[in-house]
């Protein structure tokens, strides 16, 4: 059975998707690695915007796509080995902040309790670091050998993405199913169910920091 031109581009979305590290990290100013993927063979973007994967993910690119390689381009990151997060759990408030920012919920914890990095799931895509009020959360390397290949992704790299991938449509979906759910709920209910107000999230903050100077 011949295929479509759609089903054709939507088989090279898929093969450029699976060629790229699944950080989640957004440096390429699109929604994530698939958005990414769609960009690359939709609009013909650049091939060179993921700084995660590095030279040889945009060699692997180039060669996919038969079109010649980029240098990264360096205004949006370089290039990093693998790395996770931690969370210095002391002087966790448990805002929650960095659990609605972390795109492959690789972090633990309830509010105003303390939270903690699922250090295998983790991308290292550092998404949760800038919403940290207290900022206690730490960067950690990994062995650079992990990410040892001469082209594309190393095997322990694509069992990470493999997982990070699944993790990250699956954080998508139940965001999508709580859209839909909250769009049909009562005013009382959906007041529940919605992410807590900017304001009242400081409030909570500020109460937090409270408690924790008085220990």
């Amino acid at each position: 059975m011949q295929q479509t031109a759609q089903q054709k581009e939507d088989h090279l979305i898929d093969a450029v998707d699976a060629l790229l590290p699944q950080t989640q990290c957004e440096q390429c100013q699109y929604e994530g690695c698939f958005a990414y993927a769609e960009a690359i063979v939709r609009n013909d973007a650049p091939i060179n915007r993921c700084p995660p994967g590095g030279t040889r993910v945009i060699t692997a690119l180039s060669q996919l796509l038969s079109r010649p390689p980029l240098p990264l381009d360096e205004s949006l990151g370089r290039y990093k080995p693998p790395q996770v997060v931690r969370i210095e759990e002391p002087y966790c408030i448990g805002c929650m902040k960095c659990i609605l920012a972390c795109p492959v919920d690789a972090i633990v914890g309830a509010r105003r309790l303390m939270h903690t990095v699922i250090a295998q799931e983790c991308t290292g895509c550092e998404l949760c670091i800038p919403p940290c009020p207290l900022n206690c959360i730490v960067i950690e390397p990994l062995d650079p050998q992990l990410a040892e290949s001469e082209e594309g992704l190393s095997s322990w790299e694509q069992k990470r993405a493999e997982r990070s991938r699944q993790r990250f449509r699956a954080k998508k979906a139940r965001e999508a199913a709580r859209t839909n759910i909250t769009d049909t709920q009562p005013p009382q209910e959906k007041e529940l169910a919605d992410p807590v107000p900017k304001a009242k999230m400081l409030d909570l903050i500020a109460l937090a920091k409270k408690s924790y100077e008085e220990r």
